[in-house]
């Protein structure tokens, strides 16, 4: 099989992968084995076995420097060449048709390491070394678009793509037991854990399939082509057929029913901690078998012990009683917890922090935390990990999010100021401790690795940096947001 070089291309962009490292580290390592053999086995062994091994491990640190010493991606306009010490392999990028994430690496993110496959099955790696990134962007920039529309027209035509375990037809999208429609289907994206398809909503639908499925970001965008036609067909249909194709409530339970006449149906529940009961129940029972042990026993000097025992047994109980309390309803006006509930419209603070968990520098996942009340005091609280919590997260936002900033713009326009912790938001400008930025000296805001930064007009570093897991911290930016309507480019 020949494959063209692409000889007299024009070079898009080009990445060197040096192992120097590595070099030494073998040359190293062989040159004292080799040492190590002589000294150990010289003496013992002819001189002759003893002279080929001291020839053939210096000879194997030559060919593993020679192997490592560098490898070279070049990108050109119809294909990429991987260069290697004693090869090189071109690679027409319309042969290039799978694209996989690899697993999360040490201190990268899920993009940094990725394999490129072509008609003939073979692969280019590309992983964290330096460079990289660049190169898997020029890459998929020219390769997804070709996937994606490729995509699109089979399934117009009637037929089905399988992306790992995600099945893609004309009505939507189908994986194991998930099932959904375009329309239904909100978002696709992909995060350390894997590929998240998330159903608009609908957060107990939410699906994560594995990192290395096949092709996502072509798949990304043929949601995203399909979501908008049924989008457009969906505002030119009669209302009653829009309506006809709503998901009802979903199922709910003796503590949370499926409707609520003050908050309509339930989106999201979230009933008891089961583990948490069991564990706090086994050891309510271990302490109170423990307790009637001791007193079978017969031994007089047990009083401490079966103290011990009886408030672990009662505060096992108590805890196992209490879980059993535990949950949370989310409906379309509001949320309750059994006893108490709350509209979205009456809330006035929402707090939302994100955390990355992290073990021997791999990324392990994300947490979640969110709490929200209102002015009488009425507060709910969700928290966890992974895709399904992200979307709870986001259906909270989504609702309670607009009622508070909407209530700290009426105060803005009453009393000309909103006092976010240190940051002060008032008519003259911002004020943030001693700092104070003039609204005619302000430019911009972004978030960035979860904190807000502000600038100032001349200045290219940002001169405020406000946490967004604050109190009502989301609520400061949109309310700037809202006041300035000018994001940093």
């Amino acid at each position: 099989m020949v494959y063209s070089s692409g000889e007299g291309e024009k070079v898009v962009l080009e990445a060197r992968y040096t192992g120097g490292m590595k070099i030494l580290a073998w040359v190293l390592f062989l040159f004292l084995a080799s040492s190590a053999f002589g000294l150990v086995y010289g003496a013992e062994l002819p001189n002759k076995v003893y002279g080929w091994a001291f020839c053939v491990f210096p000879l194997g640190a030559l060919y593993l420097a020679l192997r490592t010493r560098q490898r070279r991606l070049v990108v050109k306009e119809t294909g990429v060449e991987d260069i290697r010490a004693f090869s090189s392999r071109w690679f027409p990028l319309d042969d290039l048709v799978i694209i996989t994430y690899g697993a999360p690496q040490p201190h990268v993110s899920y993009g940094a390491t990725a394999t490129f496959k072509d008609v003939h099955d073979r692969a280019i790696h590309v992983t964290s070394y330096e460079g990289s990134q660049s190169i898997f962007d020029a890459l998929a920039s020219r390769i997804i678009p070709r996937l994606a529309e490729a995509a699109i027209l089979k399934i117009e035509q009637g037929g089905e793509l399988r992306f790992g375990a995600i099945v893609a037809n004309k009505k939507g999208v189908t994986a194991g037991t998930f099932q959904a429609t375009w329309q239904e289907l909100g978002e696709i994206s992909i995060a350390a854990e894997g590929v998240r398809l998330f159903v608009t909503g609908r957060p107990d639908m939410t699906y994560v399939a594995p990192i290395s499925t096949p092709n996502v970001q072509a798949l990304i965008r043929v949601a995203q082509s399909f979501f908008d036609k049924a989008k457009d067909a969906a505002q030119g249909a009669a209302p009653q057929a829009a309506r006809a194709t709503e998901r009802p409530a979903i199922k709910g339970s003796k503590r949370f029913p499926e409707t609520l006449p003050e908050l309509g149906n339930l989106v999201y529940m979230e009933d008891r901690n089961l583990r948490g009961v069991i564990i706090a129940g086994v050891i309510a029972v271990g302490a109170v078998a423990g307790f009637v042990a001791v007193i079978a026993s017969g031994d007089e000097d047990v009083v401490g012990v079966l103290i011990i025992l009886g408030i672990v047994a009662v505060i096992s109980g108590l805890a196992a009683f209490g879980l059993t309390l535990t949950g949370i309803g989310l409906y379309q006006n509001g949320a309750f917890d059994g006893k108490k509930s709350m509209k979205w419209a009456d809330c006035r603070t929402v707090t939302y922090s994100i955390v990355d968990r992290y073990v021997n520098g791999v990324f392990q996942g994300r947490n979640h935390n969110m709490s929200w009340g209102d002015k009488a005091g009425t507060s709910f609280s969700v928290n966890g990990a992974g895709a399904k919590m992200e979307a709870v997260c986001d259906i909270v936002l989504e609702n309670a999010l607009p009622p508070v900033v909407k209530h700290h713009l009426q105060i803005f326009e009453q009393d000309g100021r909103i006092d976010y912790g240190k940051l002060v938001v008032a008519r003259d400008g911002l004020r943030y401790g001693d700092k104070v930025i003039p609204w005619d000296k302000y430019d911009s805001v972004d978030v960035r690795a979860g904190y807000v930064h502000i600038w100032e007009k001349g200045n290219d570093k940002s001169v405020v940096q406000f946490d967004l897991a604050q109190e009502n911290g989301r609520v400061f930016y949109a309310v700037l947001m809202c006041l300035t309507e000018k994001p940093r480019e």
